[in-house]
């Protein structure tokens, strides 16, 4: 787990900031979807020792969901709430047992 340092890595062709320790993840991830890529990544979290590591993606046919969990995330942006120390979740993965 990272120490909420950032580092920027390649997504969807777009160079973005992320959780350092999810760049690897993520680059990966998406350079097996190249060709024809059945889902976007849109957001990831390493979830800080805190709270579930997540990554949220879009699929061709435009439903958001977590990756991990499953879960439908019903917003298009804003995906993860803030909590009273300054860290960032998911409600509805948090949710899910």
């Amino acid at each position: 787990m990272c120490q909420t340092r950032y580092a920027k890595a390649k997504v969807n062709g777009k160079i973005i900031r992320m959780d350092k320790c999810m760049v690897g993840l993520i680059e990966k991830y998406n350079s097996k979807n190249d060709f024809i890529p059945k889902f976007t990544t849109l957001a990831c979290c390493c979830g800080h020792n805190r709270y579930k590591t997540t990554l949220v993606l879009r699929t061709r046919g435009g439903t958001i969901f977590e990756a991990y969990s499953k879960k439908i995330i019903p917003r298009k942006k804003r995906f993860y709430k803030k909590d009273s120390d300054g860290f960032y979740y998911i409600p509805e993965v948090e949710d899910c047992k």
